[in-house]
């Protein structure tokens, strides 16, 4: 597990158990397995692998370029193993859901498509058309730009474009992440739609009440790409008494609390580093604004849309669908924070209150999709079982 992606395919995977499905996942393991090992879990099955590349999938931020470009490639171009097409097909699926692939062997695709079973794929972010998954919306620092030059990203998606076979069904949270895709001519014969993401977690609770000084809170990775220090800086440049909860970890923890003792006395930044699901929801209740400084372009963040669902005011970077998400006036452009510092001091003399906005849950989602899933396959297909 690592984020938001892989929190939703658990919260459908245990939406279809409750809807009466007999439900199988297939992921990956950084362990050495076997062929395929199969546990159970709250009442689906898990069968987990260990892919034949360099490195593990979570292990890529520490690699050198030169091993980073041969995963790549590898993961591209090799073939599934027998003993995951063999899985496959024992398991002989009625519908197929596949969400992130990059790291399991995007040929895994073809094992899929070989089953005949109707199988919609959800776009998460841009894998598919940037080698390191991460699309920078600032300028790319060092060896960054190799990941964001059109040399390398044009090839990357022309070879991403032949491997991935086509779904029946592509279903993306923001309509931002659908026309990406097709601008860059992947899935011309897959029927393409647009679903909000669910939260994958619902909150009976709601924000109630404003305090004085305002409490921030910033929920996500402490890495380079989600802002964090951007954030700090520009909390130098806010001139009111604020607090500020920073929940996560990650390699910028250090850099980001010495940043943080050298702020003015005006501003408490405390650290609760990395929390479960619950008690970020608990916070999200006990605080005024949510801050979202990414640096990267963003699809649908989940953590968004559990702000929003409890009635907790975003201010968010102005990066790819996360202006279908948070109103015009709470955006900013990404990097700059003079202009975060700017748009926090507004919302802070305005006390801005929300109502929560209503959200999908997992069950209405999952439901939602088997519907599109009927009557959009191709009858050929829904008469094979």
């Amino acid at each position: 597990m690592r984020g938001g992606a892989e929190r939703l395919v658990e919260a459908l995977a245990r939406a279809a158990v409750r809807a009466g499905h007999d439900v199988h996942v297939l992921t990956t393991t950084g362990r050495r397995v076997q062929g395929v090992e199969t546990s159970l879990c709250d009442g689906f099955s898990v069968h987990r692998f260990r892919p034949r590349l360099p490195y593990y999938l979570l292990d890529d931020a520490r690699q050198p370029l030169w091993r980073r470009i041969a995963w790549h490639l590898q993961d591209l171009l090799w073939p599934t193993t027998d003993d995951v097409r063999r899985t496959i097909a024992r398991i002989e699926p009625h519908l197929i859901f596949s969400h992130n692939l990059r790291g399991m062997g995007l040929a895994v695709t073809r094992a899929l498509q070989k089953t005949r079973a109707p199988w919609a794929h959800t776009l998460h972010d841009v894998q598919l058309l940037v080698p390191s998954g991460l699309q920078l919306a600032v300028k790319a620092p060092g060896m960054a730009r190799l990941w964001q030059n059109p040399l390398v990203t044009r090839p990357y998606v022309w070879l991403v474009s032949r491997v991935f076979r086509a779904p029946d069904m592509v279903i993306g949270p923001t309509s931002y992440i659908v026309d990406v895709h097709k601008d860059a001519g992947l899935f011309v014969s897959s029927k393409m739609v647009v679903i909000e993401n669910p939260v994958a977690r619902a909150w009976a609770g709601r924000r109630t009440q404003s305090h004085r000084p305002p409490k921030l809170l910033f929920v996500g990775q402490l890495e380079p790409h989600k802002g964090v220090l951007v954030l700090v800086e520009a909390l130098r440049f806010l001139t009111v008494p604020v607090s500020v909860t920073i929940v996560g970890d990650g390699s910028q923890k250090d850099v980001v609390m010495e940043r943080a003792l050298a702020l003015p006395n005006r501003v408490n930044v405390s650290f609760v580093g990395a929390i479960s699901h619950d008690e970020v929801l608990r916070l999200m209740i006990e605080h005024d604004m949510l801050v979202f400084p990414s640096l990267v372009v963003e699809n649908c963040p989940g953590v968004l849309l559990e702000a929003l669902s409890v009635g907790l005011p975003v201010i968010a970077s102005d990066v790819g669908g996360v202006r279908e998400l948070v109103d015009a006036d709470a955006l900013v452009p990404p990097g700059e924070p003079r202009a975060l510092a700017q748009t926090i001091w507004q919302f802070t003399q305005r006390n801005v209150r929300l109502s929560p906005r209503k959200v999908l849950d997992a069950d209405a989602y999952f439901a939602r999709v088997m519907v599109l899933m009927a009557g959009e396959v191709p009858y050929a297909r829904r008469g094979q079982r």
